[in-house]
């Protein structure tokens, strides 16, 4: 019992000051395409080709999970599939999105964080 709360005692000391918060942790959403594509993140419209990782700007405490963009591909041919993911490691727990894929003509795509 003693050993167990000494490691815990240990690890709160080295994490408390370098632990993230909830509203610390930073996004990225990872784009996979063979087209080109529009991504409405936040308030700002991202135009690109292909493959991409784009970050996505922290919005300070009050912000909601989950995390979400939404895609569209700019032509009715190719694929394009999204996710949201936590940057970095995180030890609160994986807040990585699970994959949403489309090959719709100009088809579009939600990806969010988990809450």
């Amino acid at each position: 019992m003693r050993k167990a709360a000494k490691i815990l005692f240990i690890a709160a000391a080295f994490c408390l000051p370098g632990c993230p918060l909830e509203h610390d942790i930073e996004y990225v959403a990872e784009i996979q395409s063979d087209t080109h594509w529009k991504a409405q993140v936040n308030e700002e419209t991202i135009s690109g080709f292909g493959n991409e990782f784009l970050q996505i700007p922290p919005r300070g405490p009050d912000y909601q999970l989950p995390v979400c963009i939404t895609v569209r591909k700019q032509s009715n041919s190719g694929y394009l599939r999204a996710r949201v993911a936590a940057d970095g490691v995180s030890v609160l727990g994986s807040r990585d999105g699970d994959w949403v894929f489309t090959s719709a003509d100009s088809g579009w795509v939600t990806a969010c964080s988990k809450e």
